[in-house]
């Protein structure tokens, strides 16, 4: 069973006033004022985001933050799920902290950004955006991030995904990139729309055996935020498979915040399974190696030019 508590005000320790605390504990789902919720009631359908029951008694919050309070071994489905009621009833904004830790670690939705599917006229790209994944998951290994950067084309309208590459009008090389490895990576194209990340383990972190050794992800992650460049892309998103613990999930999201860049938690869709400790030989290391790899991959996009002609003028102009 899972214990909650629900408590207006100054609720403790590292705690903002005004905002309602919702407690995790070992002995049943109770609440503040009276009723109860089974863990029955609350793992009826782990799909969705929210336990109706649960969002009828945080309605009282009126509109104030909510911090949820919860075990480091708590599956991150089960803690969706809290955060997920907070939100349909109207919290004003969400969090949740390991029990016996003071730090609160905000949950924000992800930006979106354009989908595209036919285009009634082709898309002048004037540069390309990576879209952020770090990908948090557990196994019978232990726990680690799969970190992949996805490359999309930025339009006069700001980044957009799913066009088909006879919609995207892609400049000449040289005009893109004037000089440099950038430039000539994108005139040897063949480059790919999705690279892996890592530091110097191959992956992004060292895989985890214990606690003690996910909880050093957060020292590790500021360096890489600055290895990689990591401030210098909007688009980034951390997601969760369904069964990885709670302290997992606020290490990733702590370190990121320590190296200045805040990040969203992707919790509409619901991650379950992996193949498996990930093969830790990513390609792009540092945020040289980031930019080489989008300029490839934006060399990609342009045509061949036509059979007889010399290469490097081609695409669709």
């Amino acid at each position: 069973m899972i214990a909650w508590a629900l408590v207006g005000g100054c609720v403790g320790p590292g705690v903002p006033e005004g905002t309602s605390l919702v407690t995790v504990g070992p002995d049943g789902v109770s609440l503040a004022g009276g009723g109860e919720i089974t863990t029955r009631v609350l793992e009826s359908d782990p799909t969705q985001d929210a336990e109706p029951a649960l969002v009828e008694v945080l309605r009282s919050v009126n509109g104030h933050p909510v911090v949820a309070d919860v075990p480091a071994d708590l599956p991150f489905w089960k803690l969706r799920r809290v955060l997920g009621s907070a939100g349909a009833a109207g919290a004003s904004s969400r969090g949740f902290r390991v029990a016996g830790t003071s730090d609160i670690v905000p949950v924000d939705s992800p930006d979106k950004y354009r989908i595209g599917f036919r285009c009634k006229e082709p898309l002048a790209v004037t540069q390309v955006e990576p879209l952020l994944t770090l990908s948090v998951q557990s196994g019978p290994d232990g726990a680690w991030v799969v970190a992949t950067a996805t490359f999309l084309p930025v339009g006069p309208d700001g980044p957009v995904d799913g066009y088909p590459p006879e919609c995207l009008v892609v400049p000449p090389c040289d005009t893109l990139f004037p000089e440099g490895a950038e430039r000539a990576a994108c005139e040897a194209g063949a480059g790919r729309r999705r690279v892996d990340l890592g530091g110097q383990w191959g992956c992004l972190l060292p895989i985890a055996k214990s606690p003690e050794q996910v909880s050093e992800w957060r020292r590790l992650l500021p360096g890489l935020v600055e290895r990689l460049g990591l401030r210098d892309h909007e688009l980034r998103v951390v997601m969760p498979e369904a069964r990885v613990r709670a302290d997992a999930v606020a290490a990733v999201l702590q370190g990121l915040s320590d190296g200045g860049l805040p990040t969203p938690v992707g919790t509409e869709s619901l991650v379950e399974g992996n193949d498996g400790a990930p093969v830790c030989m990513a390609e792009v290391r540092d945020r040289e190696t980031m930019k080489v790899a989008a300029a490839a991959w934006l060399g990609s996009l342009r045509a061949p030019p036509p059979e007889g002609e010399g290469g490097g003028g081609g695409g669709i102009e």
